[in-house]
């Protein structure tokens, strides 16, 4: 991946230039410019010419797409996000929903949550202009207060990177067998060398006295040993890792874990 050190001005994307619907309308609904890639951070400042960000920081554009993507094809009748932000990544995937045709075409909700009050206002004025409000519900709320009534089919992880192994165990039996956990910002390492989520590992392995390397295990270790998910890492710079909990009445996961045992 090209990335070098940056430090100049961000390029701005031309919007001409912008080929996905879904990115056209949330950029011209809620006036963002698409910049190239760019992360400064206390202990590195990225640029990476392959990707594009909305510079409110939320998800990349192409991750984005991805989740637009996902939702079209998995047709989700229940999504939980923690950490709207700007309300970006909910907007696209709410315009999934919207799309959905024949008998999926009023299926399927969105429950997000966001403690940072300075965001509710304008994530809420970006799902109204694009008329996508109606499927998605905000709670003004940490995640772990979050009480989920529901069989999840796609759970977003995007709230603070050191919460995000907390939440995929809270959530995780509310989530479907065969359904998605995604989790933004984690590289195929699970957090241990990435710049966003490295020193909040290593503190809190040091907390624990547990190795860095291994953190993870304590949340969904088992997990991947008794096969009861599988996961696949995107290459994007901030890293997107996407988690399947496996569904047990199909032969090749019955046969998987009957090897593993």
């Amino acid at each position: 991946m090209n990335l070098s050190r940056y430090n100049k001005t961000p390029q701005e994307l031309n919007f001409n230039d912008i080929k996905h619907h879904a990115t056209k309308m949330i950029a011209s609904n809620g006036e963002f410019k698409i910049v190239k890639e760019y992360w400064s951070h206390e202990y590195q400042m990225f640029y990476n010419p392959r990707s594009n960000n909305y510079p409110s920081r939320g998800v990349e554009v192409e991750v984005g797409e991805f989740l637009y993507s996902l939702v079209r094809l998995w047709k989700p009748e229940f999504i939980v996000e923690t950490g709207a932000g700007h309300g970006i990544s909910a907007a696209y995937m709410g315009i999934a929903l919207n799309e959905q045709t024949g008998p999926d075409k009023d299926k399927g909700l969105i429950t997000t949550c966001e403690v940072e009050g300075s965001y509710y206002d304008g994530a809420e004025e970006l799902w109204e202009k694009l008329s996508i409000h109606n499927r998605i519900k905000l709670k003004r709320i940490s995640s772990s207060d979050l009480n989920v009534n529901h069989k999840i089919d796609i759970l977003f992880l995007d709230s603070e990177p050191h919460l995000r192994f907390s939440e995929f165990k809270n959530f995780w039996s509310n989530v479907n067998e065969g359904g998605l956990i995604v989790i933004h910002d984690l590289t195929h390492c699970l957090g241990e060398t990435s710049f966003l989520w490295s020193p909040d590992i290593h503190e809190l392995s040091k907390q624990e006295e547990v190795d860095p390397e291994y953190y993870w295990i304590n949340f969904f270790g088992d997990h991947i040993k008794k096969y009861e998910i599988q996961l696949i890492h995107a290459p994007n710079v901030r890293g997107l890792t996407i988690f399947q909990k496996t569904d047990s009445s199909y032969g090749v996961v019955q046969y998987l874990r009957d090897e593993i045992q």
